[in-house]
């Protein structure tokens, strides 16, 4: 086991920079830290590490994909300003979206909204006139393994359902 922290660590400590020691880290974001290093270390380099990367300004970023559907997923993900709907319609999840960016997040974003998902590639499907299996052609060209094929659904359904929300826009809050 490393002594130190690993970038891959790192990384998942700047997402929380809201956090000033190990104790305001979600449960979840703990876990994944020590399993990946054993826990005297990682206990002292974590809180080492975020006292000197803390952010007062920062905030903590909900799990937006969470949501009971896409395109409620997708406001939550617009109103904590990490990114616009639009920029999603236009130039599609593969430039990163923060939350459905690594494999573990696509997959478990799959599991979160399967049915949605494979609902919009029936009726895509239906729509072009093919059978959803020859859908899947278009969405995933050649995936090479199983996480590949959830990834590029995922992203496919989620770039839809932007496009949908471009297409149709939801009604401002409040009317």
């Amino acid at each position: 086991m490393p002594r130190h922290l690993i970038e891959k660590q790192k990384r998942l400590l700047d997402e929380h920079r809201y956090a000033s020691k190990s104790d305001d880290l979600p449960q979840k974001v703990w876990n994944n830290l020590v399993d990946m290093n054993d826990f005297e270390t990682i206990y002292s380099f974590v809180n080492d590490y975020l006292h000197r990367h803390y952010d007062p300004k920062a905030v903590e970023v909900k799990e937006w994909f969470l949501k009971p559907t896409i395109t409620e997923c997708l406001v939550e993900y617009q109103m904590q300003e990490l990114g616009l709907i639009s920029d999603i319609a236009k130039h599609g999840c593969s430039g990163g979206v923060a939350g459905i960016i690594y494999y573990d997040e696509t997959t478990a974003f799959h599991q979160q909204h399967e049915e949605e998902i494979w609902q919009l590639v029936h009726d895509h499907a239906d729509a072009a006139g093919l059978q959803s299996g020859e859908f899947l052609q278009h969405v995933s060209k050649d995936p090479g393994s199983l996480k590949q094929l959830v990834n590029d659904l995922v992203w496919w359904a989620v770039e839809a359902r932007a496009q949908e929300v471009l297409e149709n826009p939801l009604p401002a809050a409040g009317n």
